[in-house]
C-alpha cells in the first residue's frame, strides 16, 4: 500500500508537473505573441513617422523654394521700383513744358526735337509706335480706320439684308 501511495503520489506530481508545463509553455507562447503583436506595432509606428518626416521634408522643401521665388521676386520689385522712381525724376523732367506760346519757331522746334526724343528715350518697351506718331502713320491709321468703318457698314447692310430675307421666308410659311 505504501508503494501504491506513492506510486500515486509520483503520478499526481507527474500530472500536477506536466499541467504546471503546459500552463508556462501557454504562457510563453502568450508572451511571444504578444512580443510579436508589439514588435509589429512599433514597426508600423516607425512607418508612419518615417512618412510623415518624408512629407514633412517635402513641405519644408517647397516652402524654401516658394521662399526663394519669394524673395527673386521682391528684388525684382525692388528693381522696378527703383526704375519706376527714376523714370518718375524723368517725367517730371518731362512734365516741365515751356511756354510754347512766347516762343519763336526755331525755339518751337527745338523743344518739339527735345520732345520727341524723350519720348523715343522713354519708349524702350514699344508701347508707343514713333514711327506712327512722328511719321505719316496719322494718313496711314486714318486710311485704316476708314478702311475699317466702310468694312463694318457693308456687313451691317449685309445683316440688314439677311434680316429681311428670314423676316420675308417667315411671313410666307
Amino acid at each position: 500500500m505504501e508503494v501504491e501511495r506513492l506510486k500515486k503520489s509520483i503520478f499526481d506530481q507527474k500530472l500536477t508537473h506536466r499541467k504546471n508545463l503546459e500552463k508556462a509553455e501557454q504562457k510563453a507562447e502568450q508572451a511571444e505573441a504578444r512580443a510579436v503583436e508589439a514588435r509589429l506595432g512599433q514597426e508600423q509606428r516607425v512607418t508612419n513617422l518615417e512618412a510623415r518626416l518624408q512629407e514633412l521634408s517635402e513641405t519644408v522643401g517647397t516652402y524654401d523654394r516658394l521662399r526663394q521665388h519669394d524673395q527673386q521676386e521682391i528684388g525684382k520689385l525692388r528693381e522696378k521700383l527703383a526704375a519706376a522712381a527714376v523714370d518718375g525724376r524723368h517725367q517730371q523732367e518731362a512734365n516741365r513744358v515751356p511756354e510754347f506760346g512766347l516762343l519763336a519757331m526755331p525755339a518751337l522746334l527745338d523743344s518739339f526735337y527735345a520732345l520727341k526724343d524723350a519720348i523715343k528715350r522713354a519708349n524702350v518697351d514699344g508701347a508707343v509706335d514713333t514711327e506712327t506718331l512722328f511719321g505719316d502713320g496719322a494718313q496711314r491709321w486714318k486710311a485704316e480706320y476708314e478702311s475699317l468703318r466702310d468694312e463694318f457698314d457693308e456687313f451691317r447692310r449685309q445683316e440688314r439684308n439677311a434680316r429681311a430675307v428670314r423676316g420675308f421666308d417667315k411671313a410666307f410659311r
